[in-house]
């Protein structure tokens, strides 16, 4: 598509892949209910929709999401997840905002209509942008010894440092078998990762999509 524009021609580009925008378009234009909000340069317009967006999902950031009924359901699939919660490391419900490097146990929910032992839960962190910047999945789980389930089922993803830099992610939901996705959910909940002195120097960190524990020498 960058060498079609590139060669004179104008291409009308229509997308909530910000990433796509920012990389396609030099110009952008922003509706709402039909009619134009803003229209301006890429970066402008693409600043004032992730603006727009992150204000009206605030009342979203809970601890419980209701994917049953989700409105971020993509219209190909019908619903197998119901619910999907976010815990800190002790198991207590928490709504949103979590400290950098802290403990997170993420519940999901879901219904397998037909007996399998072939079912991976999924769960992504995706920046604002549209960039997903850490993926969690059940299938990385070395001690897999489910066996075969049917009918309501709960797993629970515990991640003991969280690494994400301070700012908002949205999660998204999904639910493969047998290798094919019947289920998934974009922009479950909102997720934001608040400033902390991660690295007990002072020094609190805000480059970068993700923090490490790092030590430094002078040889």
């Amino acid at each position: 598509m960058g060498e079609f524009g590139d060669s004179g021609r104008t291409i009308l580009f229509v997308s909530h892949n910000i990433a796509a925008v920012l990389n396609l378009c030099q110009k952008g234009i922003v509706l709402e209910q039909g009619r134009i909000s803003i229209q301006a340069d890429a970066k402008s317009a693409v600043n004032y929709y992730v603006g727009v967006v992150s204000g009206e999902e605030k009342k979203n950031v809970l601890h419980v999401a209701d994917l049953w009924n989700a409105r971020g359901r993509l219209p190909q699939y019908h619903p197998w997840l119901y619910r999907l919660e976010l815990h800190n490391g002790e198991g207590n419900p928490f709504e949103g905002e979590i400290a950098i490097g802290s403990s997170i146990r993420v519940h999901v929910q879901f219904h397998l209509q037909e007996p399998s032992a072939n079912f991976d839960a999924r769960v992504n962190f995706v920046d604002l942008y549209g960039q997903v910047v850490f993926a969690a999945r059940s299938s990385y789980e070395r001690n897999r010894n489910w066996g075969e389930r049917s009918g309501q089922q709960e797993i629970i993803c515990e991640i003991p440092n969280l690494p994400l830099t301070p700012g908002e992610y949205r999660i998204e939901a999904a639910l493969v078998i047998d290798e094919k996705c019947v289920d998934y959910v974009e922009d479950a909940c909102r997720l934001k990762i608040v400033a902390s002195d991660f690295y007990g120097t002072g020094k609190i960190p805000s480059l970068g999509f993700f923090v490490h524990k790092q030590s430094w020498h002078l040889k």
